[in-house]
């Protein structure tokens, strides 16, 4: 499958998918069924955004209906931008937790995935969580209300997602903070995922000077043609 990037301004660039693959093993992590990456059409991707500050792409992945997080880790992995692959957004720094929360809305109004796991065998329930890149778990940005990580009052929470006290009602900041954490369960599937393009192959122009495609703001989204 390949999704031809399209931008109004010229940001030449591929995101290919691999195909039905299996699954990747993460250290340590409880799942261990493969499943197969959804139709192309179920699949919907905004335009690459941008952080200056790590040189890293962020983006939205959508879905048709919805997705557990072992499907939504194999769908990033075999998405590709400009050369590089991808892989679900781990959050570790309270900057990069902030760029996302301002420039991918959907993702916080709606609690899409996100790259962190909790090994199998770990104290419940804030213990043994690690992110997909094996970067350190050093920076957490729990839902401190209910709060986060609780397990649900069950056991298996293990996957985490974005997260808003007020999840049933409109986004309302002023009460309930943006872009914190959930632990959420295997068997949940949610709307979408942030997906991150690490230190892509090409970084965007200075402001003011050639294409901007993807540099700090939304331009025209990817278009996926399978």
């Amino acid at each position: 499958m390949i999704v031809t990037v399209l931008c109004a301004i010229g940001l030449n660039g591929v995101l290919e998918g691999a195909g039905a693959r299996a699954a990747s093993s993460h250290p340590g992590s409880p799942r261990s069924t493969l499943v197969q990456p959804r139709s192309a059409s179920g699949l919907k991707m905004s335009a690459p955004v941008f952080n200056p500050e790590n040189g890293h792409y962020y983006a939205e992945v959508t879905v048709a209906d919805r997705i557990r997080w072992v499907e939504a880790d194999q769908e990033a992995q075999v998405l590709e931008f400009m050369g590089v692959r991808g892989h679900l957004a781990t959050l570790t720094t309270a900057s990069e937790n902030a760029f996302v929360v301002a420039n991918l809305p959907a993702a916080v109004r709606d609690l899409y995935w996100l790259g962190g796991y909790q090994l199998d065998e770990s104290v419940e329930p804030a213990e043994g969580w690690v992110w997909v890149t094996g970067e350190a778990w050093a920076y957490t940005n729990w839902e401190p209300l209910r709060p986060e990580p609780n397990n649900g009052g069950s056991t298996g929470e293990n996957r985490l997602s974005l997260w808003r006290f007020n999840y049933e009602d409109p986004p309302f900041p002023e009460l309930f903070p943006l872009g914190v954490w959930n632990d959420e369960p295997d068997w949940y599937a949610g709307l979408g995922s942030v997906v991150v393009v690490p230190g892509a192959a090409r970084s965007p122009p200075p402001p003011g000077a050639g294409p901007k495609c993807g540099y700090g703001r939304r331009t025209t989204p990817w278009a996926a043609n399978f």
